[in-house]
């Protein structure tokens, strides 16, 4: 059995450092720098192509048995990137399970593994799931 874990993501980044961050998440089709926040192609359960000047977003990350702390390291790796990352990753259960395990806080540079600040992940919105069925349907 896989166990995947589902995350939300809630946050920003500077215009300035929105390029930096695209850039360490895109990983290219021989998965060379993969990661637990890579993308590297359409996905109807993932993260997809996730960096945003405003991120609010749920997925599963895009292999499987990443561990909370494994995504605090990569993240990290993400805020020395691009420094203006802050952001809130909500961290699902083994298992996608929805109830949120623990917390990562990314600001200012620093990476803190706290409790939960929310009981369950958010659900994907109707308009989440169509735009992830054309995506993988355009190899976007």
């Amino acid at each position: 059995m896989d166990n995947k874990r589902a995350v939300w993501l809630v946050g920003t980044v500077s215009q300035e450092d929105l390029s930096k961050l695209r850039g360490f998440v895109r990983t290219g089709h021989d998965y060379q720098g993969f990661h637990a926040l890579s993308h590297h192609g359409p996905s109807l359960d993932g993260l997809n192509d996730w960096p945003a000047l405003t991120m609010d977003l749920v997925g599963n990350l895009p292999g499987h048995g990443y561990t909370i702390d494994e995504i605090a390291e990569v993240l990290l790796w993400a805020a020395a990137a691009a420094p203006s990352l802050r952001l809130k990753v909500h961290c699902g259960g083994d298992f996608e399970d929805a109830n949120v395990a623990a917390t990562i806080t990314v600001a200012d540079l620093d990476v803190i593994v706290g409790p939960a600040e929310v009981l369950r992940l958010r659900q994907t919105t109707e308009i989440e799931r169509v735009d992830r069925v054309v995506d993988a349907l355009m190899g976007a």
